[in-house]
């Protein structure tokens, strides 16, 4: 057990409250006494998404709608869950220990989450029909668990599950979104510590004022959750719990509208791409998933998905760094997508199958093939089993045989090293080059 400020420590049936604002405060709160299930869930969906069977399973006070979220949170409004009372998100931050205990139980998805058994669940539950073979949205997770709780076991958690799998997750390979999962040490800035570049201090340290305007005295930059989603009826269920005990409050934060959003948000650097059908058939993998799902129509989707355009063509847009991006059109192949850290240099691996055993003659060797086209501006690499080609705006081809690495320019100038010579070629329009194995 651990000690608490009774002045912190407040229960549900002493607080009336339903509709929250301060004039010193940009977020405002409005719950579930007010609000039915369906307006939450409504609020969270696009205009093109229709909810149903809404449910709410938790303490009214613990689920509802927020304004006034830009300054702390990055955007404006949208749905908010608790494992104690929304109200008490209000900023600034003036206690360490912010706990409401409403008395309910957790729930046993969450405790697999967490791997401890949780209280005071908020869990918000509809059915859906998508218009996109995937979704994506956007969270912040936050709570006054940090930073003292961190690596112990009031690990809160958040989970949001389509069709029973949960996209809030983070890292590879991918860990539920908790405190455990998501911080800067405990004490802050110490080790050992989970994706800090993540994490936002926004500690009580009187008379210093917390940088961020929520009571909350840690939270995450905003997160995004992709999914697969299947045509027909789907069913969503959002839930946070506190882990090990009632005490110390944490909230998710759902920006409003932004599942089944028709408007793309830029692609970020190393964390997403936007992805759009140019003709024939388009298939792509999210990272974590085994099956291939088409793609119908324009959408964002995670570096580390998998694309295939064996028989279709597909127009890739990636962050290029700062506000500006790059876009090519890929075609004819099977590829990954990858971006690491802050290099705007987009790297497809050929990915499409190719098995080459030790001992091949010549005339076998050529028989095999795996390929990739690509035309397009920016700073994007081709990636062979023996060579790879770096372009700049171009169109290429990029060909795997069981010899060798095959590539061949049509327009523009190619960079191609060679990985068994370790050497640089640079290929002009109407030339190759072969790479031997």
């Amino acid at each position: 057990m651990r000690g608490i400020r009774i002045a912190a420590c407040v229960f549900a049936l002493l607080i009336p409250a339903v509709i929250t604002s301060s004039a010193s405060a940009a977020i405002g709160t409005t719950d579930l006494n007010t609000l039915s299930p369906n307006d939450v869930a409504q609020a969270l969906v696009s205009s093109s998404f229709t909810v149903s069977n809404a449910t709410f399973t938790g303490a009214k006070i613990a689920g509802g709608t927020f304004t006034g979220g830009l300054q702390p949170l990055g955007f404006d409004s949208g749905v908010i869950l608790s494992t104690g009372n929304i109200a008490s998100v209000v900023g600034p931050n003036m206690s360490p220990s912010i706990t409401t205990s409403n008395g309910t139980l957790g729930d046993p998805d969450l405790d697999k989450l967490a791997s401890f058994p949780t209280y005071d669940a908020a869990v918000l539950e509809f059915d859906f029909v998508p218009t996109t073979p995937t979704i994506s949205f956007q969270y912040v997770f936050a709570s006054d668990e940090y930073n003292e709780f961190v690596n112990t076991s009031f690990n809160d958690v958040f989970g949001f599950f389509i069709n029973g799998a949960n996209c809030a997750v983070v890292g590879s390979p991918p860990k539920p979104v908790t405190i455990n999962t998501i911080n800067n040490g405990n004490p802050v800035g110490g080790t050992p510590n989970s994706h800090p570049e993540l994490y936002r201090n926004n500690d009580f340290q009187a008379p210093t004022p917390a940088p961020f305007d929520t009571e909350m005295d840690g939270l995450t930059k905003v997160l995004t959750c992709f999914a697969i989603v299947h045509p027909g009826t789907n069913h969503a269920k959002l839930a946070i719990a506190d882990a090990s005990d009632y005490r110390y409050d944490s909230n998710v934060f759902l920006k409003s509208g932004s599942i089944g959003s028709t408007e793309l948000p830029p692609p970020e650097l190393a964390k997403t791409a936007n992805v759009a059908p140019v003709s024939g058939k388009v298939y792509v993998r999210l990272p974590g998933t085994k099956t291939f799902i088409p793609l119908s129509q324009a959408a964002q989707i995670p570096i580390g998905s998998e694309l295939d355009t064996t028989k279709g063509r597909v127009r890739l847009t990636t962050s290029a760094g700062g506000a500006k991006s790059q876009t090519a059109d890929f075609y004819q192949g099977r590829f990954l997508l990858q971006q690491k850290g802050k290099n705007p240099l987009t790297t497809l691996p050929l990915s499409a199958p190719l098995a080459c055993s030790k001992r091949l003659d010549n005339a076998s060797a050529g028989k095999k093939k795996r390929k990739l086209w690509g035309s397009g501006k920016g700073k994007f690499r081709t990636k062979g089993k023996n060579a790879s080609a770096t372009v700049r705006g171009t169109i290429w081809l990029t060909q795997d045989t069981c010899a060798g690495t095959l590539v061949s320019v049509k327009r523009g100038v190619v960079d191609v090293l060679d990985f068994k010579r370790h050497k640089h070629v640079r290929v002009k329009a109407g030339h190759s080059y072969f790479a031997k194995r």
